[in-house]
């Protein structure tokens, strides 16, 4: 376990919370500080996302979570833990706005919720998909996957008559 991610939600701020995928690699708290334990598995080039719906308490207190990173150095074989708080801003910036990882992730995300026949998913329109996709393969131009997004929706989109 060379890198694990742990978001420990501040339930001050947060009703509620739930993670879109990953079900299977969830870790205890206790296991994000066993190095025995593995979880889920990225290339050394490769990054990831870890999306989540919340639901904020408006009135409550203090930051929407902390973020904390647990990494083995290459050089040492040590393990670090970096953490970072999330603040509660009180507004969301429309996704239309947001940077093009985000809306792929985003995107990505919602688009598997929708496939597996997740009951979250059953208000998102395949459409909204598209038009928050616009732009993102082009800013990952040398990446072939988000071009494949954009296909395997315009696909759906022609199969189900959406």
């Amino acid at each position: 376990a060379d890198v694990k991610v742990q978001v420990e939600f501040n339930p001050h701020r947060v009703v509620s919370w739930r993670q879109i995928g990953y079900a299977k690699h969830k870790l205890t708290a206790e296991q994000f500080r066993d190095n025995t334990v593995d979880a889920a598995e990225v290339a050394a080039a490769e990054s990831g996302n870890a999306l989540y719906v919340i639901q904020t308490k408006p009135d409550g207190e203090g930051n929407i979570c902390v973020v904390r990173v647990r990494y083995r150095e290459p050089a040492s074989g040590l393990y670090r833990e970096m953490s970072w708080p999330v603040p509660y801003t009180g507004v969301a910036r429309p996704l239309e706005n947001a940077s093009a990882s985000m809306r792929l992730a985003v995107v990505a995300g919602a688009f598997s919720e929708r496939l597996a026949s997740n009951p979250y998913a059953s208000e998102v329109k395949v459409g909204s998909l598209l038009s928050y996709l616009n732009g993102v393969p082009e800013a990952f131009d040398l990446d072939p996957r988000p071009r494949k997004l954009e296909w395997m929706l315009r696909e759906y989109q022609r199969i189900s008559g959406e």
